[in-house]
């Protein structure tokens, strides 16, 4: 007859655990329990997110942010809208400013789509008038040439036609920083709005939530819209074809760099509005406690 093995035998575990251990373990758990006058030591895990204790200082940084961007890129606007007069303004009519075209229209006393012939006064002071065989009559600055000749003239739209797509988009750019201006004062004023919301309605989540969701989609409207134009490659090509002189290709540069930073403003302001709402949905206005909800049943009759 076979023996049993010898040995001490393993003291019967309790509460059903012999069935959830593997064999043995419930013995070797009480060895090391004996032997060290304690349960075994976990081990801590090799990364630990840290816990939030409130929302307030997410709530409070996000929001801070959010209007800054807001205002950042509403600022950025402005100064763009002011550069893209500044290119603007010398193409035709008197100088006005120092930011000069290579080539630009003649003045209103030379017709060039009625005269054929230059004169000393189809040109302002520091320009020379020239006839070319397609676009007729137009002025040429006497100290800068143009890098690429037949981009600068199609901007300057020197036959008052605007058939080129340079030209269409100079004067699609021109047109949509002022409303991408309106868009973005558009931005701010609903920021400004949130925070009077978080004082005056601190427990309408509904409202506070929505607001940033209108915030996120105005923010993200002025991006698109100045992205949509085209503004990106018409300012490179204007600063690749050297269109202007000195004065100007630094105007054209800082404009690159201020549509650089005004889009990038309103795009992290649309993203942080948008992480905003379900923060709104779920606290409101209150940094430190619920929203205080009033719950409301319907009684249905038999």
């Amino acid at each position: 007859a076979a023996q049993a093995p010898s040995g001490p035998a393993a003291p019967p575990l309790v509460d059903g655990a012999a069935a959830s251990l593997p064999p043995g373990a419930g013995w070797r758990a009480m060895k090391f329990e004996k032997a060290f006058g304690g349960p075994r030591p976990k081990k801590p895990p090799v990364f630990r997110l840290p816990r939030i204790q409130s929302h307030a200082r997410i709530q409070v940084a996000v929001t801070a942010f959010s209007i800054g961007c807001a205002v950042g890129g509403f600022l950025l606007i402005t100064v763009l809208q002011t550069h893209v007069e500044r290119l603007q303004a010398n193409y035709e009519g008197d100088l006005v400013n120092d930011a000069l075209p290579c080539a630009r229209r003649t003045l209103a006393a030379c017709d060039s789509t009625m005269d054929d012939v230059c004169s000393a006064a189809c040109c302002p002071q520091g320009y020379i008038c020239l006839r070319d065989p397609t676009v007729g009559l137009f002025c040429q600055d006497r100290f800068e040439a143009c890098g690429n000749f037949d981009f600068c003239l199609d901007v300057a739209d020197t036959t008052r036609t605007c058939e080129k797509q340079s030209c269409k988009d100079r004067t699609m750019i021109a047109r949509m920083t002022s409303i991408v201006y309106v868009i973005a004062a558009a931005a701010v004023i609903v920021d400004i709005a949130d925070i009077v919301l978080c004082l005056t309605w601190a427990d309408n989540v509904m409202i506070k939530s929505v607001g940033n969701l209108i915030s996120c989609l105005v923010k993200l409207l002025g991006f698109a819209m100045l992205l949509g134009v085209g503004t990106d490659g018409y300012l490179t090509d204007l600063a690749d074809s050297d269109c202007f002189n000195a004065d100007g290709a630094l105007t054209v540069n800082q404009a690159y760099q201020l549509f650089a930073g005004a889009a990038a403003a309103l795009f992290m302001g649309s993203l942080l509005s948008l992480c905003l709402a379900p923060i709104s949905a779920l606290h409101g206005g209150r940094l430190n406690e619920k929203p205080n909800f009033t719950n409301r049943q319907l009684a249905i009759g038999a």
